[in-house]
């Protein structure tokens, strides 16, 4: 009786999937836009790719973590959940919340279809307007007397960035800048200041040394702010604010209580991608103090990609919108527990939804180091929050622990090796679907009530990475 009722499932499914891709197919152009969410036939396990005609996941993955089949149905409790990238598809789930009524930039294809150059268009007014609103709003930086040059992500941002410092600073016969940052750090850094860029004729560029001479005038610091992995707010050893660059990606309600007032950092970078979950969009800004130092920036910009993508702008300019809109709107407060919206007459706001999510799920997995006796692992942020869990091994534990969290629950995670520190160190990305990040905590509680741990790997294994690994080591960045 069990394989016949499980075939007749499995026939079922298959015939659902036929009607939805003929559905699909009979349509040459599909309106995104209507979709509303309240009846994918691929959820918990996936979404439905309404122009793909399928089932979906997100980065490579065909479902969600830990479920497979056409409609993404079966959920599997041995199969490998990877929490290492920094995908934020959390905040799906908000805009899921929103059913019918989520912001959708449809763009017309005669709609400022000309490049958008520097100085006019460089960026849409309208969402330059925008953006500035959007941080009075949530008080978390200065945007008076700066000037706000966007970029393909806070990675294209930080390029320009490193660029405008070499045309400033380098001439012929002067060192090559240092790059200084504190451990642990975003690995991406490194990876920033293999950029060369021409200078007075010479190729010239970064040098990556952690442990740069803060006080010479060829240093520049990148400081995390909060920091990932760990979350924390570190004083930059650098104190010519000229030199520093604050990464503040992380710097909004949903990863931090601790905005108390507005920074006002010389170079302050920003990404749509952990703000709003749009990473496909690329999109990222910076706020900039000095003019002359922007329009370095914008050169560069305008020299490797001929401005950005207006469709991309147009896609965060609805979704920002729609924020300062709520924000803006004191009745639209609602109650959220566990990601879940409750009844309510009012649509959510963005920030009270992702920061309740968020909260709940570092206080979740607070409860669970604290109420599972183990044998000395620690969960460091737990309190300061961030994006990141960032744990530790037992100090005696003398194998990689993210070998550890593979081998005895199958779960990928980031060794602390990639930020600095040593393998007794791991992240996992606490930005996962709530059906995803359910089984994470499930396989995290089991880890903690082993009573002896094998030893896999080496303390100092940059585990699973090779040099070679340029994609895989992209995916665990993101």
């Amino acid at each position: 009786m069990s394989a016949m009722r499980n075939a007749l499932a499995a026939a079922v499914a298959a015939f659902a999937l036929m009607l939805m891709a003929a559905s699909a197919a009979a349509h040459s152009a599909v309106d995104v836009c209507v979709a509303d969410g309240s009846s994918d036939p691929c959820m918990p396990g996936g979404k439905w790719d309404p122009i793909l005609g399928r089932c979906e996941g997100y980065a490579d993955m065909a479902c969600f973590g830990g479920y497979s089949g056409p409609l993404c149905k079966t959920r599997d409790s041995n199969a490998t959940l990877v929490s290492q990238g920094g995908e934020p598809v959390v905040f799906q789930e908000y805009w899921e919340a929103l059913k019918g009524k989520q912001p959708c930039a449809a763009v017309s294809a005669a709609y400022r279809d000309a490049y958008q150059r520097f100085p006019d268009a460089i960026l849409f007014e309208p969402l330059n307007q925008t953006i500035r609103q959007l941080h009075a709003l949530v008080g978390n930086a200065e945007t008076d007397g700066y000037t706000i040059v966007p970029g393909y992500g806070s990675t294209g941002v930080l390029k320009s960035v490193l660029y405008a410092h070499a045309m400033r600073t380098q001439r012929r016969g002067r060192p090559r800048l240092s790059m200084l940052v504190q451990a642990p750090w975003y690995p991406a850094y490194q990876s920033a200041t293999q950029n060369a860029f021409i200078v007075d004729g010479e190729t010239r560029g970064f040098r990556w040394n952690p442990d740069a001479d803060p006080a010479a005038d060829t240093t520049v610091e990148i400081n995390c702010w909060p920091n990932n992995p760990d979350g924390a707010f570190r004083t930059p050893r650098v104190k010519e604010p000229s030199r520093v660059v604050h990464d503040c990606v992380y710097l909004w309600p949903q990863f931090t209580s601790n905005i108390t007032e507005k920074l006002r950092g010389d170079v302050m970078l920003f990404s749509a991608s952990k703000l709003s979950g749009m990473a496909g969009s690329r999109f990222g800004w910076a706020l900039v103090k000095d003019p002359a130092f922007a329009a370095l920036m914008v050169q560069y910009l305008m020299s490797h990609s001929i401005g950005v993508s207006i469709d991309g702008q147009l896609r965060i300019y609805d979704a920002l919108s729609h924020m300062v809109g709520m924000l803006k709107n004191d009745d639209a407060a609602v109650s959220v527990a566990h990601g879940q919206q409750q009844q309510q007459q009012q649509q959510p706001e963005f920030f009270d939804f992702s920061a309740r999510l968020m909260r709940a799920r570092f206080a979740r997995l607070r409860e669970i180091f604290a109420s599972t006796p183990n044998l000395g692992f620690t969960f460091h942020n737990g309190e300061v929050r961030g994006a990141y869990a960032w744990v530790s091994c037992p100090a005696t534990y003398a194998g990689s622990c993210a070998a550890l969290f593979e081998s005895a629950v199958r779960l990928k995670v980031n060794t602390g090796v990639m930020y600095g520190t040593s393998g007794r160190f791991v992240r996992l990305t606490l930005m996962m679907r709530s059906v995803e990040i359910e089984q994470v905590f499930e396989r995290v509680e089991r880890l903690l009530r082993l009573r002896q741990l094998p030893v896999v790997g080496s303390v100092e294994d940059a585990w699973g990475l090779r040099d070679s690994d340029a994609g895989e080591l992209q995916r665990r960045l993101c």
